[in-house]
């Protein structure tokens, strides 16, 4: 049976390798600046302002904790 798929949808879902490297590039600069770190924080506490998300995390950490200190 021959293939139906769009395959231009995963082509432009792909990067060329020129693209690539200039991604590389830039997440190393924004590594050695602390702006990755930076935006990595920006984006949990967004997260964090979901108060059901939240709720769930703190629940999962609870947990975490009381396994932990049980030695389970």
């Amino acid at each position: 049976m021959p293939e139906t798929r769009d395959n231009t949808r995963d082509t432009n879902k792909r990067l060329t390798s020129d693209e690539v490297k200039e991604r590389n590039v830039l997440l190393k600069k924004m590594d050695e600046n602390g702006d990755y770190i930076r935006i990595k924080h920006d984006l949990y506490a967004k997260l964090l302002q979901d108060d059901a998300w939240r709720e769930r995390m703190l629940q999962q950490t609870r947990e975490c904790v009381h396994r932990r200190g049980l030695g389970l």
